[in-house]
């Protein structure tokens, strides 16, 4: 599209509410926004809102074919950027000159604001950043996203899934410390010959560990090592867990002791569950460095995702759509999903999503079946999980089944005590645990 095309669209084929709303829409504004500003218009509610906003986008295709909110937001960014704002731009992302550099679905988890903090506290010196929520919250997408965002400043980067290794590396130190070594050099471009040089037998794992870091890892970093460790929770319950944790801790104040090497290294640490670990405070790495709390949805960011992934719903079906499944980033995830493909499928309606919801022929069936798997594991799980559903109030548990459950995303803290995260949960776990 040239200057003159755009400037005959713009000028020709908007008629009066096409001008009154797109000024509201190029200020950032969602749906539910501009509805409220016009609420005295014809303009009574974010579904009409969302058709007019539908129809200008028509109105600038060249094909055809609808464009998308992001290339109508590009289309007056190029010609007439006066009328877009800052917050228009941030709302939007970024704007990609092609289809093939859009924003994926999985922007849906994190906003730009939290990935620019996390990547301008990793530019320092001793960093550590634990990045905490319950499971399939979007923490690892977080940690690729940082590292991804570290190797394009030209810093390398390792990634570690504790979930990887192999139950009886999780019991051994020494195997574990390897298996963690060979991984962190095989990233890096390290001949895996190196670590047997370098490992000896007669020595501490931990100094054999040290000892690879200093000769065979940073020799090869000339600027940051980002090293994330995903899934750290999962020692938790080992045997080793106390000495990974306490190596961790030490490594975190060699960063700003010593210059030579341990200044490279940043340090990046994601869980489910609060460490429940005995140990000394002065040697845990979880009450230092800086924690990263990923938290739900609001109404708010909820109905501005309905909005940015087109999604039109009735006035109240939001709220109806959330006091099943709370602001659970995966759920709200899953029912976008489920809600866009449904424009091709309009027979089923929110009213018969929600209906089944709570079942395994639902939307989150193979969901709610992992995490029955999940609970079945441990018998106190089982029992503490019934004691929740059960209850018409929050309940008091032991501490390490509150963790637990909260890694898993189940339930929620009301104070020192918990109650089902969501109503799917409830009507899931009471219909398995009767």
């Amino acid at each position: 599209m040239n200057q003159e095309t755009f400037e005959d669209i713009y000028k020709k084929k908007l008629d009066a509410k096409h001008h009154e709303i797109l000024p509201l829409f190029l200020q950032g504004k969602t749906d539910q926004q501009i509805a409220d500003s016009l609420k005295n218009k014809v303009y009574k509610n974010r579904t009409s809102i969302n058709r007019w906003i539908t129809e200008i986008r028509g109105r600038f295709s060249e094909t055809g074919e609808l464009i998308d909110r992001w290339e109508l937001v590009e289309r007056f960014f190029q010609y007439k950027p006066e009328l877009v704002t800052d917050e228009c731009l941030k709302r939007y992302k970024f704007l990609p000159r092609n289809k093939e550099e859009r924003p994926d679905q999985d922007e849906i988890y994190l906003e730009r604001e939290l990935l620019d903090s996390c990547h301008k506290k990793l530019l320092q010196v001793g960093t550590l950043l634990r990045i905490k929520a319950p499971k399939q919250w979007g923490k690892t997408l977080l940690v690729n996203r940082l590292l991804e965002t570290a190797r394009g400043e030209g810093d390398r980067t390792a990634y570690i899934d504790v979930l990887d290794a192999d139950k009886e590396s999780c019991e051994n130190l020494d195997r574990f410390l390897q298996w963690f070594c060979r991984n962190v050099g095989r990233e890096l471009g390290v001949a895996k010959e190196k670590l047997l040089e370098l490992w000896d037998k007669d020595d501490d794992s931990k100094v054999n560990c040290n000892e690879y870091f200093e000769k065979a890892i940073f020799p090869e970093v000339e600027k940051s090592l980002v090293l994330a460790f995903d899934n750290i929770d999962r020692l938790f319950p080992c045997a080793i867990a106390e000495d990974i944790l306490t190596m961790l801790r030490a490594w975190f104040e060699k960063t700003k002791r010593e210059k030579k090497h341990w200044s490279k290294l940043r340090l990046v640490v994601a869980h489910s569950t609060e460490c429940y670990v005995p140990m000394n405070a002065n040697q845990s790495p979880f009450n230092v460095g800086e924690t990263i709390a990923l938290s739900e949805f609001s109404l708010e960011q909820i109905s501005e995702l309905m909005d940015r992934h087109e999604v039109s719903l009735k006035d109240g079906e939001i709220e109806r759509l959330i006091e099943t499944i709370g602001g659970h980033p995966f759920l709200v995830d899953r029912a976008i999903a489920f809600l866009k493909d449904n424009k091709n499928h309009p027979d089923v309606t929110l009213d018969e999503m929600l209906a089944k919801a709570a079942t395994l022929e639902g939307i989150y069936g193979s969901h709610l079946r992992e995490l029955w798997g999940d609970i079945q594991e441990r018998e106190e799980l089982i029992i503490a999980m019934k004691e929740v559903v059960s209850a018409t109030e929050s309940v008091a548990l032991k501490l390490n089944l509150i963790h637990q459950l909260d890694g898993l995303g189940v339930v929620k803290l009301d104070g020192n005590k918990v109650m089902p995260r969501c109503n799917l949960y409830r009507c899931f776990f009471a219909e398995q645990l009767k």
